[in-house]
């Protein structure tokens, strides 16, 4: 086994999260269009916690624990630069005592780098559907077969809930996912007292009744992904009802939010591309209104490879004078906006970085 000091693993995904969004069950550590290849696939025959300790998830541990993190992540995830996931800033969350014991034996797996892990995770997102509503540029799931996760999988999960923080439902559109939204109907505030929902949503079929229908489940956050800070804008990059239309649905979620004394934060996302990045102050502007945080990220090509500029030197300058004329535009505003700036601009720049070297020759012609 690895020793590696805790402050010095760069990600602690591969101990603390599984994520699964495709439909054919592939699981992998962290965000699937910023890890390389699959921890393992999900079936009625192999569980999460087959795979939990499984080949893949072993690999993924021994592999960060020794810093390869080229053969575990794409240089377009931000994590990498950012550093928000590093053993150096794991937190120890107050709870239940299970809920409690589990992040001690998980602190201590990564402390030892252990390849496998006694802790169970503590995040876990999924993708219900493939199905969205929307049709956005930047994303295949408007324009390909509907397909859902594995009903066995939901079946899985009240054995994790005790002892995880966070299960994030994103998409697709999550809320038009029958079977996701039976699951927020039903959450049990007793049997998983510290477990809560992150939802990644384009906001549209979040509505008063639907926000009736969820008013048993506990957020740990709402995010809206706007990815424009213009009506036209959006138009053209989501191709969903109008920017009015869904910000009027945020502004009823804040307002519940209030009603209720609700703390869970309400964050706004946005992907930055050539297309849309001349609207980030406009997108800032949006936030600052309703005094919420921001999520910015780099493009990733995978799901849309007609969009990738990272080959072209006056694109990125381009995005990148964008990101920095809204850095120097958030002086005074929270640490979080310039954290997310710097972080998605870092990528971007290592993205392009990255494209240039693959198009370089390996040897010099004769």
């Amino acid at each position: 086994m690895t020793t590696t000091p805790t402050s010095e693993i760069r990600c602690t995904a591969p101990w603390t999260t599984m994520e699964i969004v495709s439909p054919d069950g592939r699981v992998r550590q962290c965000c699937a269009d910023w890890t390389r290849d699959a921890r393992g696939v999900h079936s009625p025959a192999v569980s999460l916690r087959d795979l939990w300790n499984g080949p893949g998830y072993r690999d993924a541990r021994r592999r960060m624990a020794a810093h390869d993190t080229d053969a575990l992540c794409h240089a377009v995830c931000p994590r990498l630069h950012d550093l928000r996931d590093a053993a150096a800033n794991l937190q120890m969350h107050p709870g239940s005592p299970d809920f409690v014991d589990n992040q001690r034996l998980m602190r201590d797996d990564i402390a030892s780098g252990r390849e496998v892990a006694r802790a169970l995770p503590i995040y876990l997102a999924l993708c219900p559907s493939t199905y969205c509503n929307y049709d956005c540029v930047m994303c295949d799931h408007g324009r390909t077969p509907r397909r859902e996760l594995a009903d066995t999988l939901w079946d899985e999960l009240p054995a994790l809930l005790p002892t995880l923080r966070v299960l994030t439902l994103l998409g697709g559109e999550p809320l038009a996912s029958p079977r996701a939204m039976r699951f927020l109907h039903d959450f049990d505030r007793v049997r998983w007292p510290d477990a809560a929902v992150s939802l990644i949503t384009n906001g549209s079929l979040l509505s008063a009744s639907a926000l009736r229908h969820m008013r048993a489940c506990r957020f740990a956050n709402v995010t809206f992904s706007l990815n424009a800070g213009t009506p036209e804008v959006y138009r053209q990059v989501q191709r969903g009802i109008e920017l009015g239309e869904t910000l009027a649905n945020l502004d009823a979620l804040l307002a519940l939010r209030r009603e209720q004394g609700s703390r869970f934060p309400v964050a706004l996302s946005f992907v930055v591309m050539p297309m849309n990045a001349h609207t980030l102050r406009d997108f800032a502007a949006i936030a600052e209104a309703r005094d919420l945080p921001i999520r910015l990220l780099p493009l990733d090509v995978y799901g849309a490879p007609e969009l990738d500029f990272y080959g072209d030197p006056a694109a990125v300058a381009a995005v990148l004078a964008h990101l920095d004329d809204l850095a120097d535009a958030s002086r005074g505003r929270p640490p979080q906006w310039i954290r997310e700036i710097h972080g998605t601009r870092n990528a971007i720049a290592a993205t392009a970085a990255d494209h240039h070297r693959r198009r370089l020759p390996t040897h010099k012609p004769r």
